[in-house]
């Protein structure tokens, strides 16, 4: 459960704080606050696709889990 989890804002240098689980919800209903501090948030979700530390574990159309590899 994610509810016991510490919460973290998504940052462009995710790799140094090594998150076990990253959640990003682009659907249109977001609110632009849910990105504060990111940059440019399809670069870093683009990265994560690619990220060999990382595997995604549900994805839909507009959202993505990712969990790091052990």
């Amino acid at each position: 459960h994610f509810t016991h989890q510490k919460v973290w804002l998504l940052r462009w240098d995710y790799r140094e704080y090594k998150p076990d689980y990253i959640l990003i919800d682009m659907r249109k209903e977001q609110n632009s606050n849910n990105f504060f501090g990111t940059v440019n948030f399809n670069t870093i979700a683009s990265d994560l696709m690619g990220d060999t530390k990382y595997e995604i574990i549900h994805r839909s159309l507009e959202q993505y889990l990712f969990k790091r590899k052990e």
